[in-house]
């Protein structure tokens, strides 16, 4: 993972995301808050169209304008 991409994920973390250190099934991060997922990074490289892409869906989140349907975390 890219330092950049490290570094924004340190300060999610701070201000009350979960990001887990394991990856999905195809090797994206996930962030979540709370139950809700926020967003999942993209396969790209650091500073390219993905990471920009993952900043704005945490921004539109943080606005309360969610850009697509958001998952809820299972119970079990």
């Amino acid at each position: 993972m890219a330092s950049a991409t490290d570094g924004y994920l340190r300060r999610l973390r701070k201000r009350g995301y979960t990001v887990p250190e394991q990856r999905d099934g195809q090797g994206h991060i996930e962030v979540w808050y709370g139950s809700t997922l926020v967003t999942t990074t993209s396969g790209s490289g650091e500073g390219g169209r993905g990471y920009r892409n993952f900043r704005s869906q945490i921004r539109r989140y943080e606005e309360n304008k969610p850009t697509r349907v958001t998952r809820k975390r299972s119970r079990s």
